[in-house]
């Protein structure tokens, strides 16, 4: 299943290949998708791509009809544009993004963007299992925290705000670290990854992995003001330097700097092997594994 870093370099990706050209704004979904259709209300328009966690954001601004020869991206956006519209992208089980000529389109592409200017090129999203979604939308969805990544400090503290009241921080760290409202980014493979190279038990409770000073008795304060201080005072104390959350970090800078990938539509190859390789204990044959209380499966030593 695609993870952060998977967004991040498949954002990348289309950055890559889409800079300098002009898609058309008749945009096609196929007929089994039951995501619903997009119009781009405007003939022309330039694409570009950001990630955050396990979402992705395509942003389509118009292009004056007058303009449409290959442009860098620098260009267009200085360009009057006066349309503009995101696109957010969830990739499910198995989406991805990719180029191909228009005479080969992939069996599972269920949403096309056609180039102007360079006729047989063709953005595709593809997805075989169906379970990714897309929507139109004015930016990042309001139930999924800061990246791990690349909102390092935005983290800490989306976490450091809800620690001491937040029940979900009662549950098995394995469990907490698939809860996108805290850790946006974080799969299946990652979690065991990072618990593994943690040297933390997969069912120990989240609040004293994340916050060891929890074991000791504090007293029950309702005060607003105080339970933000108390948040300041985690951060203080140095929740960032907390070695789970360090590693939410950096193993997805590790990946993204490998270009290692779990899941591509294309199945590069190289980039899989390269993931394969980079594994220490999700899915290895001498690790254990169990069934959380979530259905899913967490591999550990």
């Amino acid at each position: 299943m695609p993870e952060g870093p998977e967004l991040h370099l498949a954002s990348e990706y289309i950055n890559r290949v889409c800079c300098g050209v002009v898609f058309l704004g008749q945009i096609v979904k196929s007929d089994v998708s039951k995501n619903p259709p997009v119009t781009f209300p405007a003939p022309f328009c330039s694409i570009i791509s950001k990630s955050r966690g396990k979402e992705l954001l395509l942003t389509l601004k118009e292009i004056n009809g007058n303009n449409t020869k290959a442009i860098d991206h620098q260009v267009k956006e200085e360009c009057d544009s006066k349309v503009e519209m995101n696109i957010l992208f969830r990739f499910g089980m198995s989406g991805s993004f990719s180029i191909t000529d228009s005479s080969n389109i992939p069996k599972h592409s269920h949403l096309r963007f056609y180039a102007h200017n360079k006729p047989d090129m063709v953005l595709n999203f593809i997805d075989p299992r169906r379970f990714g979604t897309w929507r139109v939308t004015n930016g990042w969805s309001a139930n999924r925290g800061p990246d791990p990544a690349y909102e390092y400090e935005q983290f800490c503290n989306n976490i450091a705000s809800h620690l001491e009241r937040a029940k979900v921080f009662d549950k098995p760290i394995c469990e907490v670290l698939l809860d996108q409202k805290y850790f946006n980014g974080i799969g299946n493979y990652l979690r065991a990854e990072i618990l593994y190279r943690a040297g933390v038990p997969p069912f120990t409770m989240a609040r004293a992995v994340l916050d060891p000073s929890a074991s000791q008795p504090q007293k029950n304060n309702k005060n607003d003001k105080t339970c933000k201080t108390n948040a300041k005072v985690k951060i203080e104390k140095g929740i960032e330097n907390n070695k789970v959350l360090c590693l939410c970090r950096d193993l997805q800078l590790e990946l993204v700097g490998l270009e290692a990938e779990s899941w591509h539509g294309s199945l590069d190859e190289e980039a899989m092997s390269k993931f394969g390789s980079w594994l220490q204990c999700y899915c290895k044959p001498e690790m254990k594994n169990l069934v959380d209380n979530l259905g899913r499966t967490i591999w550990f030593q």
